[in-house]
Order: structure tokens, then C-alpha cells, then sequence
């Protein structure tokens, strides 16, 4: 049925898709039914005596299953004459055919009757017992023990059992030996069935001569109590191993398995007081919710008040500040500067504006899944929210007033927006199976946009993205992708229509047809208006990796290599390398995408507006200006090599830079990303000034020619080299927090001002984090198993400590600050003694996978542990023992930061594994949870969150899987980290008022504000705040290429009111 829908056959493709849509439905159907189901009472589990096994003993007997004997049976006469009688049809019986009872009816009257009936009653026996088992156990099972005294029985038996057992003994030693003594080894087969196992039991009478030998007297009633507590056998044995578990069990444990048991957590009926079946909302026993492997009690006077708050609409937010980090793992150019929107015609500044302003204050760039344009003026940023997915590529136009950035998905989107508004212009959609945009590129005039899938024949999709129409599609490359790094467009040449893609051993040129019957056929041919030629890499060089492009004036283009090298292509003639200029060093050896070993080569060659200056970029920390004004490029074409050091002068690898672009004002000043995910600006001293000794450039000694120049430079953007794993906040001061990363370094950053304040290089890979109370110490866990423990003021290390060989997933200091906990992949927790010079106190084993997270209660007693079992389990922290007498159901936690428990079950989102929630932490108001999961979301929920799926505010923005987010001391903020994209995001933390839930709700919908729509309010706000940044400027004369009915000045634009702050 498939292949012949896939074959044309539309009768067949209509009926699959009425069997899809009806099966849907139906799905549909039971999912709701799952979601929200209707949920009974859970009624208390009926009492079993403590670890009796019934294959062994058969059916327990005793006063937990007591049944009350028959009652015994009166006979009552037929009622007095005159009185109504019917058969059993109801019909009047006819009494006079029965002459003996006619003749005694009439012999008395009513009251005679009745006297009689009540004189028969007191004289009948009762009825007898069928008690065929009178010699076992019915003789005193038949009788209703009462016995007050037996708690306190119980209590001297305990006592005297712990005072006189013996060292490496048991507390059921002593018992078990007086019950074989006195007692008597019966054959498993008490309850009838053959066995060759014997096991001791013991009868009233042992029992009570067993308990005279330990010295405790025991009468014969409550013996007969004991026997009906924890049961016995048909025949009237009591085994022993049952009595001596049951009688030593604690009394939590005890309880536990007397208690009343739920499966899964509360609905948001229940919460509603909807379901008519659940009785009271409040509940007092053992929950049993996945994925937790172990249940979870709730705690004692639960009422059920929880619920509503749970189940409530979320009355806090979270707004996006700052994001420290940079997308360094593109293939392509993604760091521009933009032209600054001026102050406003009238005078007053904007928002976020000062009067120094110029056209090279602003960056755009991409981060995890995030568009972020960056105010170096003031060191803040706004964002482009509109992706889902990671951004893996992003341009800007030639004016420099458009952007346009590229997402995975299973239906990637490529979307062209306004960087001062940060609204979204147009989405444009690729088909299913595209699976990521690539790479993007606009044209010279920016009516064309050009994106590159990720499908395996890289296709090129040309886009009037103002109409958003596909207007070609071209086979770009087959292979499996990514093979495609970028697509460059002709903006100084004769053909605005000419681009080129390159990447893996290729570089193509694509050519727009003219409209000849040749190209007609060709058209047919290939579906396309476009002609490609194959560049030609012999036999000057062999094929490469091609890492950026550039085109010159006089239509030759260059091409970085990962040698380092830079290729020049022939401008005429069929396409290939004339020469190759060494430029920069290789650089380390990296893993390419696709797997072979590479450098990273020559990764930015930009152009500068004057077309006569060219900047290279690459793996050896210098940045090349080439002279490029004779439309070519020769080994002595070199200007200057400016190295690119940090402005503290610390010694280290010099960076390796991935993004490049010139400033627009500034000739000797440019922007540069690097690999270590940050952000430089650099400013090159003239010629005249003094020259550096650092070591110079491979294309510097060229004959000589060009110096290396030292630089003034400075960092933007701080980030990660490496996967992101935790985040700690210092409990004294609230505006600082450290995020540690597997790059080896630890940094440590001011919240108030967003910058980075300290960094470290440990050596080791980090993992974990944790401040000591007082504020003093950092410890840091590492991948290796090691802790490091610095001084967080300085962050030079105090202590090393080594008992792990496996990584260290979590650290807490205990709330007194004298014990520190690490738990481990090993499955265990080792406790540390911070005044002993972290000297190892104990272990903590029981735990099947890797422990997960950790938690101290509030007087530092006790340990809470969570695994990748999904297990909760509770030491004491100074002997190592797990701790099973108590569930901890009313302890008080300092921290709350494990996945699981009974104030996190509705944290899982439906169909979630254990996998998909990575972390957990309560706010100090005890009033929000935030999570962070593996959709790439930051989510906000009432606490406690006891209600399935409980309502949550999802804030995206994270490409990857987010492992951890922690709430400020003062509930302040809220910091995130990404794992794979290296990112930090710092979130405002803000509690819903009334005042704020009606500004909400009377706002305008976001449909209003954000979309494709290009008419209204939001398309002339959009308009005026382009025509406002392009008056004036460089790029005023470039062809704009609107539609007509767009063509306004900005005195027919209204005055409108500038965007809110929290649109995307």
C-alpha cells in the first residue's frame, strides 16, 4: 500500500492517510486517557505478618484475618392467623389445608406466639463450630485475645536481646538458639506438601520456656497474643526466623510494609477535587511513581493542600540576561559586526543607548540555539529566540542590517531577522529529511538567499525569502554531510549572482544560466537555472579540505587550507589553483567532523570595505593583512602579522580562531572567535609603531617583508572550551558562581556586572562543584576521580584528594561546613573532614550504577543519594552505614537537588525516561523548582511539584542537553549550562505578582508581534528601523529591492512604540 501511494496511486495515498488519521485519533484517545487518568482511592493493604512466607508455611492464621463465628440460628413460628401470609408467588396462601398448624395457631393468641418464639430462642444451644483442626490452632485462634500489655512485652524482649548479644553476633542469635532448643524442627510441609527442608518453629508452651531461659516471663495470654500478632501455622507453630525478623524489625520498616501503597503521583483531578472516586486528597503512605525504582512517603499530616499550589499555574519567570559562550563549532564564518541603530531623530537616547555611538559597537554571533547580538558599549546583549534547534551557521548581508542564521530539525528552518528588533522576518522551511541548514549566504543586494541542507546531496535551496518562495534547488555535493562548509556570494564582482560552496575535497562554482535554448535543456535537465563547475586542485596542490573562502575584486578567489596555506584560483578559464601562499602555522592536530584526522588550518580569510585589504586568521594566534589591492595575492603581499595575546600577558597556547571580520571604521581594529568559545576584539597598532617580539607568522617571513605588530586587545565574550557540566554559587557572595568544564578550567564569574572574574587551569578535567559554607574553599571533581580543593578567593590548590578512579559526579559540603561528600561513578559516596585536612571519615556503598546527586540534611546528620538506577538511599554520613530504620520522610534537606523524590514527581514531562531530567534545584524561598533536561529546556515549577506532569515555564534557548542549573543565594538569578554547546546562560529570576498576571494577560498575543505577516503595525516598525540604521551610512546606495508598497520614507511611518523586552 505504501509503494503504490509513493508511486502516484492518489486512491491508495487517500485511504493510508484516513487509516493514519484514524489511527491518531485513537492514539490520541489513549494517551489523554493515560495522561489524565481516573485514578481510586488506594485502599490500605491488607496485614500480612512481617516475612512469613506462605510456599514454606502456608496460610498464616491469627487476629490479622480473624473471621467471626456463625450466628446462631432462631426459629420463628408463622405469623397468628389474620395476619397477611403470602406463597412465594405472592399470592394469599391458604392455611386452612394444614390442620396441625392451623389447629396450634388457633390455640394461641399473638401474644402467645411471640412468648413462645423468645422462649424457643433462649432454650436452642448454639450452634456448634465445625472445628475439625480443635487440637492446633482453632482453639486459640477461635479465642479474641485481648492483651494491653503486649507493646511492653515487646519492648523487655528487644532490651534484653541487644544487651546480651555477643560481638560479631546478631540480635536474633540469642532468640533463634533458645527456639531450637525448646522448640521442635518440623518438615517444610506444615501446609500439607512433601519436603525435604526442616525449619525450627515452636509451640505456646516452648515459646513461653524459651523467654524464662532469656529471662523474660511471659504469661499464657500473651503468649496467646504474640502467636495471633505474628501468626502461626495450621497446627499451631510458630516459626521462629519469622518471629525473631519481625520482632527486631524497626518500626519504621515495619510500618512501611503496612502502610498503605500508591501507584504513581497525584492527578491534576485529584489536585482539582474532580475525580469523585479518590476520596480526600490526603494520603499517608508509600508512593510508587516511575521511574523511581524505590517509593516515596509522604510526609506525616500530609492534607493534601500541596496539590493545589502543585497544580497551579507557575507565579515565577525567567528572563535571559547574559550567555557567556560562543559557537565555535560552525564551519563557516558566524561573527560580524553590525551597523549600531542610532539615536533617535529627536535626541533621546534608546534603550541601552549612549551618546559615543558608532557603527562597529555591535556583534553578531550564535550560540547554542540563539542568535545574540552584543553591545560592547555596555556590555549587555538581546537575543534572537526564534530557533528550536542548535544554530549551525549564520551571515549577515552586505548592508550589514540583516542576519539570517540556519537550525537542525527534522523540518530545519533557515530564518532572516532583524538584529535591532530581534524579530523574525521570514522562516523559511525546508522539506523533511533536509535534516539542518548548513550553511546560509546572502546575495550582494540581499534579494536572494542561499542555504545549504544537510541531506546527503547537500542541496542548495535559492530563496526570494522576502515572498518566502524555494526558486531553485541544486544538487550541491554527494556524500554523506556534512561535506558542504559554507556558501560564499560575489559581492565586488560583475556577477551578483555568482556564488561558490566549498568543503571536503571541492570547491564548486555556480553560475546563473542565461535564458538560451542550451540552458533551457539544461534547466529541464537539472531543474535548475544554475550551471556548476568543479574547481581543479592539481597540479599545484592535492585535493584538501577547503576551511573558508573569499572572492577579490578581480573576480580570483582564494581558499583557506587546513596546512595553513592559502590557495589562489584562476579568475578565467576552467577553475583551478594558480599558486599556494604559506600564511599561518597548522596548528594542533584535530579530529575532522566526518572522522579523519586534520588541522585547523586557515579557518577566516575577510575582505575589508575598501577591497583592497585582506585579513587571514588561523591556528598560530596571528592575524595576517594582506595587500590585495592588484586584485591578487603573492607571498609578498604581506602587510603585518598581528599577534593576539591576552592583555595580563599569561602564558598558554595561543588561540586558534574560527571567526573573523573587520571593523567598518576602525582600519587596523577586528573581531575574532576562537575555539576556546570567546570573543576578541583587537585593535593592530599603525606601521609606525614599535614591533613586538613575539614570534612572527609564517607569512610574515616572506622575503622578508611585513613585521608582526604588537596589539591591544581584549575579550568580549568569555566561554568554554569544552562540554559544560556544573555550576556552584558561593553562599556568601550571592553575585558570584563558578562553572567548571572538561577544557581543564574552572571560571569564575560576577553575575551583577557579567563578566568573568577569575579562571583557573587545573591539568584535570572538571566535573563537578561545590563552595564550602564559609565561602573559603572550591572543590572541584574531576573526570580522573581526583578533588581538587582551592582557595576560592585566589584559586590556588590547598588539597588534593584521590580516592576515586572514576569520575566524580557531585560534591556538598555538609551545612556546618565540617564534612565534605563526593559521590562517584563507582557507586559509592566518601565522606572527607574538612578540619582533619580533609582526611577520609567513611564510605558509602549500597548503590547498583553511579551515584547521580547528593543532599545533606539541615543538622548534617544524614546523607540523601540518588544513582542512574534511580534509586534513593540514605547513609550516615561519619560511619558509612545505610540508613533502613528510618524512611526520612519528615527530615529536613538543606539542598534539594536530586532528580527524585516525593516533592520532585512531577518534574518527568509525559513519556520521559530517567534519562531526560539532568538536574534539580529548589529555590531558598522553598517556593520554585528549576530543572534543566535533555530538550534543551529550563523549567520553572511550583514546589513542591507532587502532581503528575505538573505545570511547568519552559525556557529554551540550550542547543544540547542542559546538566545543570542552580538557583543565586538570593534567589536572584538562575544560572544553566549546556553540555555539548559549551554555553552559560545567566537567567533573572522574577515571582509573578497579581500585577504582573494582568499586564500579561491584557498584552497583545505574540502573533501580534512576531511572524511572516509584512503588513501592520510590526511590518512598519520593522521598516523604520531599518531605513533609521541605514541613514547616513556606508551602504546607504545599495540597492534595497523592496516591494513598492514598502517603499516609504520615515515621515510617512507612525510613531510606535519600541518592542517589549521579553519578545523573542
Amino acid at each position: 500500500a505504501v509503494l503504490k501511494a509513493d508511486y502516484g496511486d492518489k486512491d491508495q495515498k487517500a485511504k493510508n492517510d484516513a487509516d493514519a488519521a484514524r489511527v491518531s485519533a485513537a492514539g490520541a484517545g489513549a494517551r489523554a486517557r493515560v495522561k489524565d487518568p481516573v485514578v481510586p482511592a488506594a485502599e490500605p493493604k491488607a496485614y500480612r505478618p512481617p516475612f512469613w512466607e506462605s510456599k514454606k508455611f502456608g496460610e498464616p492464621y491469627g487476629d490479622f484475618n480473624r473471621k467471626p463465628p456463625p450466628r446462631n440460628v432462631v426459629r420463628v413460628a408463622p405469623p397468628s392467623p389474620g395476619r397477611p401470609h403470602t406463597t412465594t408467588r405472592g399470592e394469599p396462601a391458604d392455611l386452612t389445608n394444614r390442620p396441625a398448624v392451623a389447629r396450634s395457631l388457633n390455640a394461641m393468641d399473638a401474644s402467645s406466639a411471640f412468648a413462645a418464639a423468645r422462649a424457643r430462642a433462649k432454650a436452642a444451644k448454639p450452634v456448634a463450630v465445625d472445628d475439625t483442626r480443635a487440637t492446633g490452632v482453632m482453639a486459640a485462634y477461635t479465642r479474641n485475645v485481648s492483651c494491653p500489655s503486649l507493646p511492653a512485652l515487646e519492648h523487655r524482649m528487644r532490651v534484653v536481646l541487644k544487651q546480651g548479644k555477643q560481638l560479631h553476633e546478631r540480635d536474633t542469635d540469642d532468640l533463634l538458639r533458645a527456639f531450637a532448643e525448646f522448640g521442635v524442627s518440623v518438615s517444610a510441609d506444615v501446609n500439607g506438601r512433601s519436603s525435604s527442608s526442616h525449619v525450627d518453629a515452636i509451640d505456646r508452651a516452648g515459646f513461653v520456656r524459651a523467654w524464662r531461659a532469656l529471662g523474660v516471663a511471659v504469661t499464657d495470654a500473651e503468649a496467646v497474643a504474640v502467636f495471633n500478632k505474628y501468626g502461626q501455622t495450621r497446627g499451631g507453630l510458630m516459626p521462629a526466623r519469622v518471629f525473631a525478623e519481625a520482632l527486631l524489625v524497626p518500626p519504621a520498616r515495619l510500618s512501611n510494609m503496612a502502610t498503605a501503597i500508591r501507584k504513581g503521583a497525584f492527578t491534576k483531578t485529584e489536585a482539582a477535587g474532580k475525580n469523585k472516586l479518590v476520596g480526600h486528597r490526603a494520603f499517608h503512605g508509600k508512593i510508587v511513581y516511575p521511574p523511581c525504582r524505590k517509593g516515596v512517603f509522604t510526609p506525616s499530616g500530609f492534607d493534601g493542600s500541596d496539590l493545589v499550589r502543585s497544580a497551579g499555574e507557575v507565579d515565577a519567570k525567567l528572563e535571559l540576561e547574559f550567555v557567556h559562550g560562543y559557537a565555535r563549532d560552525c564551519h563557516a564564518n558566524n561573527l560580524f559586526y553590525i551597523k549600531a541603530k542610532p539615536p533617535s531623530e529627536d535626541g533621546a537616547s534608546e534603550a541601552g543607548q549612549t551618546d559615543d555611538w558608532s557603527e562597529d559597537t555591535e556583534i553578531v554571533y550564535c550560540a547554542a540555539g540563539l542568535g545574540v547580538v552584543y553591545d560592547k558599549r555596555t556590555n549587555t546583549q538581546r537575543f534572537f529566540r526564534g530557533h528550536t534547534d542548535d544554530v549551525k551557521c549564520l551571515t549577515v548581508s552586505r548592508a550589514k542590517d540583516l542576519c539570517a542564521s540556519g537550525q537542525l530539525g527534522r523540518e530545519p528552518t533557515a530564518i532572516v531577522w532583524d538584529p535591532y528588533t530581534c524579530i523574525s522576518l521570514k522562516v523559511l522551511t525546508h522539506p523533511r529529511g533536509t535534516r539542518g541548514v548548513a550553511a546560509v549566504g546572502f546575495d550582494r543586494d540581499a534579494a536572494t538567499l542561499a542555504t545549504v541542507g544537510m541531506d546527503n546531496n547537500h542541496t542548495i535551496f535559492i530563496w526570494d525569502w522576502r515572498l518566502g518562495a524555494c526558486l531553485h534547488q541544486l544538487r550541491g555535493h554527494a556524500d554523506v554531510p556534512p561535506k558542504v562548509y559554507g556558501v560564499v556570494f560575489d559581492w565586488v564582482g560583475e556577477d551578483p549572482a555568482a556564488f561558490l560552496t566549498y568543503g571536503v575535497n571541492h570547491v564548486k562554482f555556480w553560475k546563473k544560466v542565461v535564458s538560451t535554448a542550451d540552458a533551457k535543456k539544461k534547466k529541464k535537465e537539472n531543474d535548475s537555472s544554475y550551471v556548476e563547475e568543479s574547481g581543479k586542485f592539481g597540479p599545484v596542490c592535492k585535493k584538501h579540505a577547503v576551511v573558508s573562502a573569499a572572492y577579490l575584486p578581480s573576480g580570483r578567489v582564494l581558499t583557506g587550507t587546513p596546512e595553513g596555506s592559502i590557495a589562489v584560483w584562476s579568475k578565467s578559464g576552467p577553475r583551478r589553483i594558480t599558486r599556494v601562499v604559506r600564511a599561518h602555522a597548522a596548528g594542533p592536530s584535530v579530529a575532522r567532523v566526518d572522522g579523519p584526522p586534520t588541522h585547523h588550518g586557515v579557518r577566516c580569510l575577510r575582505l575589508r570595505a575598501d577591497g583592497e585589504t585582506l585579513l587571514s586568521a588561523g591556528a598560530d594566534g596571528h592575524v595576517i593583512a594582506w595587500d590585495v589591492k592588484d586584485g591578487d595575492l603573492k607571498e609578498s603581499s604581506v602587510i603585518a602579522a598581528t599577534p593576539v595575546r591576552s592583555a595580563d600577558g599569561r602564558a598558554g597556547a595561543p588561540p586558534v580562531f574560527v571567526g573573523l571580520d573587520c571593523s567598518p571604521n576602525a582600519r587596523d581594529a577586528f573581531v575574532a572567535g576562537t575555539d576556546a568559545s570567546d570573543v576578541w576584539e583587537v585593535v593592530a597598532p599603525s606601521s609606525s609603531s614599535e614591533t613586538s617580539n613575539e614570534p612572527v607568522a609564517a607569512g610574515a617571513k616572506q622575503k622578508g617583508v611585513g613585521v608582526a605588530r604588537a596589539s591591544s586587545s581584549r575579550v568580549l565574550v568569555n566561554g568554554h572550551s569544552s562540554d559544560l557540566y556544573s555550576v556552584a554559587w558561593s553562599p556568601t557572595e550571592p553575585a558570584t558562581y563558578a562553572t567548571a568544564s572538561e577544557g581543564e578550567t574552572v571560571n569564575v564569574w560576577c553575575a551583577e556586572r557579567r563578566v568573568l572574574k577569575r579562571a583557573v587551569s587545573l591539568g584535570n578535567k572538571a566535573r563537578s562543584l561545590a563552595f564550602s559554607p564559609s565561602g573559603a574553599h572550591l572543590a572541584v571533581g574531576c573526570v580522573n576521580g581526583g578533588v581538587h580543593v582551592l582557595d576560592a578567593a585566589t584559586l590556588v590548590r590547598v588539597r588534593w584528594i584521590k580516592t576515586f578512579s572514576q569520575p566524580v559526579t557531585d560534591l556538598k559540603y555538609s551545612p556546618d561546613g565540617e564534612l565534605l561528600a563526593a559521590c562517584s561513578s563507582e557507586r559509592r559516596i566518601d565522606v572527607y573532614d574538612v578540619r582533619r585536612g580533609y582526611k577520609l571519615v567513611s564510605k558509602c556503598s549500597g548503590h547498583g550504577a553511579s551515584v547521580k546527586h547528593v543532599d545533606w540534611s539541615e543538622d548534617s546528620r544524614v546523607l540523601r543519594t540518588s544513582c542512574a538506577a534511580y534509586e534513593i538511599l540514605h547513609f550516615d554520613p561519619r560511619t558509612g552505614k545505610q540508613i533502613v530504620s528510618d524512611n526520612q520522610r519528615d527530615t529536613a534537606w538543606h539542598t534539594r537537588t536530586s532528580v527524585l523524590g516525593f516533592d520532585a514527581m512531577g518534574i518527568w514531562p509525559y513519556g520521559a525516561d530517567g534519562t531526560d531530567v539532568n538536574a534539580v534545584d529548589r529555590s531558598r524561598s522553598r517556593r520554585h523548582l528549576v530543572t534543566a533536561d535533555d530538550f534543551g529546556g529550563v523549567n520553572v515549577f511550583n514546589y513542591p511539584a507532587v502532581v503528575d506532569e505538573a505545570p511547568r515555564k519552559k525556557n529554551a534557548g540550550h542547543s544540547s542537553h542542559v546538566m545543570n542549573a542552580r538557583f543565586s543565594p538570593d534567589d536572584a538569578w538562575v544560572v544553566s549550562v549546556g553540555g555539548k554547546d559549551r554555553a552559560v546562560f545567566q537567567w533573572r529570576f522574577r515571582e509573578v505578582t497579581g500585577e504582573d498576571a494582568e499586564k500579561k494577560r491584557s498584552a497583545d498575543p505574540p502573533w501580534a508581534r512576531v511572524g511572516d505577516v509584512d503588513d501592520g503595525a510590526v511590518s512598519l516598525a520593522r521598516e523604520k528601523a531599518r531605513l533609521e540604521a541605514r541613514k547616513g551610512s556606508v551602504g546607504e546606495n545599495a540597492p534595497w529591492a523592496r516591494p513598492p508598497a514598502l517603499d516609504l520614507s520615515l515621515e510617512d511611518l507612525p510613531d510606535l512604540p519600541a518592542p517589549g523586552a521579553d519578545e523573542p
